[in-house]
């Protein structure tokens, strides 16, 4: 048995051993300032993924301001967390539907696996086969920078990007949603994006 079969079977048991927890409403916050060169993250092993995020001269690590993006939608994730797998699929739609829109170069998604390790990641990544690319969290370094610590998961961190090292967060949400559509649209507004 491989070290991702191994992780996967660990998920289902960690699923069923999982409180409850309910989700939350939709959360609102002022656009805050968020230092993007406080949050180094690793180059992704996929060639695919660092093409996605316009990464392809990056050898190491990168910071947030040099994905070629106008917008970073960002899932803070727990591959332990029931309603994160159970929502891996409507995030998927949701960037599927980015994909079609004609935004697809301005608006990027990544995920942050919060307190996993990259063995977690990635064996979320296969079960629930995410298009997008995920890194881990284990120390939580990179969900303290986002200030999203103190949130529960799945958390959605909606960024616009700007010029030189400063990014804004532009809308926060903690929990699960029903509507891809829905949730994307609100994306597009909240950013200054329109849609044809």
């Amino acid at each position: 048995m491989n070290k991702i079969s191994i992780l996967v079977a660990l998920l289902l048991v960690g699923c069923a051993a999982t409180e409850q927890r309910e989700v939350e409403p939709p959360k609102l916050e002022e656009p805050v300032a968020i230092d993007s060169l406080a949050i180094p993250l690793p180059r992704p092993s996929s060639e695919s993924d660092a093409a996605y995020l316009g990464l392809a001269d990056v050898e190491e690590s990168f910071h947030m301001d040099q994905i070629r993006a106008r917008v970073l939608v960002i899932e803070v994730f727990d591959m332990y967390c029931r309603f994160c797998q159970g929502m891996a699929p409507t995030v998927d739609e949701v960037y599927e539907l980015n994909l079609r829109s004609g935004f697809g170069d301005e608006v990027k998604m990544i995920g942050i696996g919060r307190m996993n390790t990259a063995l977690e990641v990635s064996a979320f990544k296969e079960k629930y086969d995410v298009k997008f690319p995920l890194f881990p969290d284990h120390d939580l370094s990179i969900t303290r920078a986002l200030q999203a610590q103190d949130e529960g998961t799945p958390h959605f961190i909606v960024i616009k990007m700007a010029p030189g090292d400063r990014v804004r967060v532009v809308h926060t949400r903690t929990g699960a949603f029903e509507d891809p559509e829905a949730f994307y649209d609100d994306i597009l507004e909240r950013s200054g994006l329109k849609k044809e």
